[in-house]
């Protein structure tokens, strides 16, 4: 449904707000893990401990990550749909896991499958401080997405004004 819509900037607009708007709740935000929704854990595996750098990195979980890379995971492993642990850091803004990848010399110009990069992800979901920290590390502000669209563009259809102005 999102790919069929992914074009009338409005709506992208009104539900980007509304995502944010929801992940800027604590309350919303502290209820969407819950042990009874974890799914069971691998055999021989620490119960909420994280087993991939894209669960770390989304998560948060910087120690974690750090111990996932320095035991050989791919620092570019990429899910079901090519979005790597540094595109989900970015997205959620999880800095201290963005610098523990950039560190680890992850590809900081990496595409999903529709060519968004971390930039895209951080610019769209208005993540001033990772935008910020992607800049600051050559992202390119060039790359378009299968739509066309630069991570400024994605930025300006989801009215991050200030995003806009760091992307310009």
């Amino acid at each position: 449904a999102m790919m069929k819509y992914m074009n009338d900037a409005e709506l992208m607009s009104k539900m980007g707000k509304k995502f944010q708007e929801a992940m800027d709740d604590e309350s919303f935000v502290s209820g969407l893990v819950k042990p009874e929704d974890a799914e069971e854990e691998e055999e021989g595996e620490e119960p909420g401990k994280e087993t991939t750098i894209i669960s770390a990195a989304s998560n948060g979980s910087v120690d974690r990550l750090k111990e996932l890379l320095a035991d050989g995971a791919d620092v570019n492993g990429a899910d079901e749909e090519g979005r790597t642990a540094l595109h989900w850091s970015a997205g959620y803004s999880e800095i201290e896991c963005m610098k523990a990848l950039i560190e680890a010399k992850c590809d900081i110009n990496v595409v999903d499958e529709n060519s968004n990069t971390a930039l895209s992800y951080a610019a769209g979901y208005g993540n001033e401080d990772a935008v910020k920290l992607l800049l600051d590390n050559k992202a390119d502000v060039s790359v378009k997405n299968t739509e066309g669209k630069t991570a400024k563009d994605v930025a300006e259809m989801n009215e991050q004004d200030a995003i806009v102005k760091l992307l310009s």
